[in-house]
């Protein structure tokens, strides 16, 4: 088992030892034993989440793992002056045991067992709900009166969270009314959104848009709707619980978990919507990709995605690709999805050679992937 990163590395993001981009994934390294690849032994990789310049991830144990930027202590590590270049575990004396992470830009948000919700980062737009914290921290802090939350999804300065009931919670900047129709820009307490039509089952953020699927199957968007990131309205897949929605900064989708079927709309200028070109796509219920082996998983970064095969042999990518976020070894847009490389070798091996993929995560400029052997 295996932490693999590329992309965009400025601030040491991919846990990589160093500061240089990669083009194809490379092996991350942990703080505690900058000799081996990963002090994980029977604690793995649940959930993987990125924002601008930082990566965290939280594991089976509950532990929570960060590398990267740190200046408005988005990494939940004290120190706010450097960069982490490796993965460092987030003191467990602030935070309890984790089953998710969200990032921001420059904050995080982690779900626990209990359902509880914990912040750390920048409050620059009210994104951590606690009004005291000026301008920003690097101590895991509860966000009270949040209980039973069994989902959170972060957008650029944004938080929501929703309930084992369907209940949605939602702070941070709201310019656009992503949040709350008509609330003010920024809301820095955590409000409940009392305008959606049915419980909600899932949910996504992008740049200044949200997607719920709700627990009839219909699709709800919320926000700004320049690229056409809100045009997926109207789609119902006809079993809610079986569907996940996912969101990069102005391009969203749907994939159904159940037949592994993937629908986007939305901006594609460099290809995010993976239709095979840069033509946008923003009617109501695109049909499901044809591009695609059925999927288990998508990750967004800010225009790019990841997408976990259903039966986790290959990992697929596409999308803008500046710094090689793609991972297919060069940084031109990827218009087709294709399969990330995981060695350096690329004809030695590619992504679902005797291994698994297990669960992947996305940053703005950068990808992660966890990798398991397969016996």
């Amino acid at each position: 088992m295996s932490l693999w990163a590329c992309g965009s590395n400025a601030h040491g993001q991919l846990a990589s030892g160093c500061k240089e981009d990669a083009h194809v994934p490379v092996r991350c390294l942990f703080a505690s034993s900058s000799s081996s690849p990963s002090p994980l032994l029977n604690d793995y990789p649940i959930a993987i989440a990125g924002g601008a310049n930082h990566t965290v991830f939280a594991t089976t144990a509950g532990s929570v793992y960060s590398a990267g930027h740190n200046a408005a202590g988005q990494l939940g590590l004290p120190n706010v002056d450097l960069d982490h270049t490796a993965f460092t575990q987030v003191a467990t004396d602030f935070l309890p045991a984790a089953v998710d992470v969200a990032c921001g830009w420059d904050h995080t948000v982690v779900l626990t067992r209990t359902g509880t919700v914990w912040v750390f980062g920048s409050n620059s737009h009210g994104q951590l709900g606690i009004p005291s914290v000026t301008p920003h921290t690097s101590t895991p802090t509860l966000v009270a009166g949040l209980k039973d939350v069994n989902t959170i999804a972060c957008g650029l300065r944004s938080t929501i969270a929703v309930t084992s009931s369907g209940a949605v919670y939602a702070w941070g900047s709201n310019r656009h009314g992503e949040l709350i129709a008509s609330g003010p820009a920024i809301i820095a307490t955590l409000t409940l959104v009392t305008d959606l039509p049915a419980p909600v089952q899932s949910v996504a953020c992008g740049f200044s848009h949200v997607v719920y699927v709700m627990a009839d199957g219909r699709v709800e968007t919320r926000g700004r709707n320049r690229h056409g990131q809100l045009c997926g309205a109207g789609l119902t897949v006809s079993d809610a619980p079986a569907a996940a929605c996912f969101s990069g900064w102005s391009f969203s989708g749907l994939v159904d978990d159940e037949k592994g079927s993937v629908y986007t709309w939305g901006r594609n200028d460099h290809g995010q919507l993976a239709h095979g070109g840069t033509a946008a796509a923003v009617t109501v219920g695109a049909p499901a990709l044809s591009s695609l082996p059925p999927m288990r998983q998508i990750a967004c970064g800010s225009e790019h995605a990841l997408g976990v095969t259903a039966d986790g042999s290959a990992c697929f990518a596409w999308g803008w690709n500046e710094h090689g976020n793609c991972g297919v070894g060069h940084t031109d847009d990827v218009l087709v999805p294709q399969k990330v490389v995981l060695d350096q070798d690329r004809d030695k091996q590619q992504s679902g050679t005797g291994q698994e993929v297990m669960v992947v995560g996305c940053g703005y400029g950068h990808s992660v992937l966890y990798i398991c052997d397969r016996f």
